[in-house]
């Protein structure tokens, strides 16, 4: 995990540092650098805890938690902000994402601290236990969140720029090359987050 978390800021970084000049401040803007750097802080802190020896195992895994929950917490605060834009013209779909995002981070919070971490006997290393109803509920609410806001995206956008003739044909329109490029980085974006 810290590898690919590490290829994948390296691999992006230019276009961030580009991104985050021509903006100005705003909740989104920290919310993606703050996720990123808690991120790489969560990846750093598992390898330690699972490569050496952990004496103050419930402080370990309580700032693993706590930095896990942050990153999860941005990165779906971003998604929120997307399909937020994206239906700008109605409000109850932005409340029911913003009331659905709200559950998605409790959920996330309360599995969070529901994991007891227990030393593996005779060693200093620990396993983790925990709710496991709790954990089912939290990944089913992380799949149906992303999920939902995915296909939303991508139903707005395809809608508004339905124009389907035959020289256009389906393979371009479902892989949406028939659509304008900011809808499409949108759409490519979103497909990005996602997978």
């Amino acid at each position: 995990m810290l590898f690919a978390t590490i290829w994948d800021i390296l691999a992006t970084l230019s276009d961030d540092i580009k991104v985050l000049k021509r903006s100005r401040f705003c909740p989104a803007i920290f919310c993606f650098v703050f996720s990123r750097c808690v991120a790489l802080a969560h990846a750093i802190i598992n390898v330690i805890r699972r490569a050496t020896p952990v004496r103050n195992l419930h402080a370990t895994v309580l700032l693993s938690v706590v930095f896990c929950g942050m990153s999860i917490g941005c990165s779906s605060y971003l998604f929120l902000q997307r399909v937020r834009a994206v239906y700008a013209d109605s409000p109850r779909v932005q409340q029911f994402f913003t009331i659905f995002w709200m559950t998605f981070l409790a959920s996330e919070t309360l599995m969070g601290f529901s994991i007891r971490p227990v030393y593996i006997p005779n060693t200093e290393h620990f396993k983790e236990t925990g709710i496991q109803p709790l954990v089912a509920i939290t990944i089913f609410l992380a799949i149906a969140y992303d999920s939902s806001i995915f296909l939303a995206i991508s139903y707005k956008i395809g809608i508004a720029h339905v124009i389907i003739d035959r020289e256009m044909g389906w393979k371009r329109f479902i892989v949406g090359k028939a659509l304008p490029r900011l809808s499409q980085a949108v759409l490519r974006g979103g497909q990005q987050y996602y997978l």
